[in-house]
């Protein structure tokens, strides 16, 4: 089996990923659905699932039991993914009462997430070794939660862009 479909999809995984944390982190101070940033958050979130649905369809008859385990709890993390992600969008075409929030609680998920999973692959890249891995993991994890609060502290009492 020729590595280059996975590898290829791979990077356009990552490159997917790259964008939607960038769009996500933009789109923190939106208020419409419309804005672009947010358009280019959901379209490459759903783009960085479908890249890797590919890459594990392309591997799928070559790998291990526990490897498909793997790929099959990270689709389902990309699955939670897209489903915070809608709602968010749907947060952000409603405003409800106490809507900004709850949309960057939704859209925060995924932006921790997407940061962790950076963290954890650099990390094992780098040959880091199982017990830092993890605690590199729970530290971004926790940083991250840090920082959500911390923007939902600033925005609610800034105007948002559009």
């Amino acid at each position: 089996m020729s590595e280059l479909p996975h590898d290829v999809l791979i990077a356009l995984h990552a490159l997917a990923g790259v964008v939607c944390f960038g769009a996500g982190a933009l789109s923190l101070r939106v208020s419409a659905a419309q804005s672009w940033r947010f358009q280019v958050f959901v379209v490459s979130l759903a783009a960085m699932w479908l890249f890797l649905l590919g890459a594990v369809a392309v591997d799928w008859s070559g790998i291990s039991a526990g490897t498909r385990w793997l790929y099959a709890g990270l689709l389902g993390l990309g699955l939670y993914m897209l489903w915070r992600g809608a709602r968010a969008r749907a947060r952000l075409r409603t405003q409800g009462d106490g809507w900004r929030p709850r949309y960057i609680d939704d859209l925060g998920f995924t932006l921790i997430s997407l940061f962790d999973g950076f963290v954890i692959v650099s990390a094992m890249d780098l040959s880091a070794p199982a017990w830092l891995v993890v605690i590199v993991a729970v530290a971004g994890v926790a940083a991250s939660i840090l920082a959500v609060r911390r923007i939902k502290a600033t925005l609610g009492t800034e105007p948002a862009n559009r």
